[in-house]
């Protein structure tokens, strides 16, 4: 799902961090997970907590941290 502009991007995303927070509290939404956008190749990485990763499109940095910690929860056995 694609936000049109950063606000809404950001409103979901401290969804999102709301969501992480309430599975895994002693992770630090802020600094244990971050994006890189490769510009080449358009695309964006997230890198979170144990190494985990994830790459995709995203409409911008917030939307591509969200996605990135949506695929986190669903990789713990989550349902988001």
């Amino acid at each position: 799902m694609a936000y049109p502009n950063l606000s809404d991007s950001r409103n979901i995303l401290k969804e999102t961090h709301a969501l992480v927070k309430k599975y895994f509290p002693h992770i630090n939404v802020v600094s244990d997970g971050w994006v890189h956008y490769y510009k080449p190749q358009r695309y964006w990485e997230f890198r979170g907590p144990n190494k985990f990763r994830w790459y995709g499109q995203a409409e911008n940095g917030y939307d591509a941290k969200r996605q990135g910690w949506t695929a986190y929860l669903k990789s713990k056995g989550m349902k988001v």
